[in-house]
């Protein structure tokens, strides 16, 4: 159940936010086979004159073309380094295809988590799936 931040600049309508939203959403399910309810998002949008590149604040007269979004995703530990290749580049190819601008502008992060420090609903992923099965060897 991966658990996506945007940090993003606020240069956006609503009808971009939701096509950002289902297009990224499409490439976790045809990455990780989830189903569209487990993938949340959420976007943190901030003025550009609150982003900085090279120390310098952008404004209208110093602004960086184009937006650099962080993105952070959080799921359980035990994903191979593949698995998370892909779902860097299925991310990656929906934020440009919606956005514009290049794909060196996009940066993944990924945060695990074991499934004893991950709770829904007041009940720790651990007690409410049972213990994730070892990843497949490579």
């Amino acid at each position: 159940m991966p658990f996506i931040t945007f940090k993003i600049d606020d240069d956006r309508s609503e009808e971009t936010f939701g096509r950002l939203a289902k297009a990224v959403t499409d490439a976790v399910m045809a990455t990780l086979g989830s189903q569209p309810q487990w993938v949340t998002i959420v976007f943190e949008t901030y003025p550009r004159s609150r982003w900085s590149s090279g120390g310098a604040l952008q404004d209208r007269d110093n602004a960086v073309e184009g937006s650099r979004p962080f993105i952070s995703v959080k799921f359980h530990k035990g994903r191979q380094a593949d698995k998370k290749r892909q779902v860097a580049a299925g991310i990656t190819d929906a934020v440009v295809s919606v956005l514009g601008g290049e794909r060196d502008w996009v940066t993944v992060v990924f945060d695990d988590y074991a499934q004893e420090d991950w709770a829904i609903g007041g009940r720790l992923q651990l007690d409410r799936h049972g213990p994730v099965p070892p990843p497949d060897p490579v």
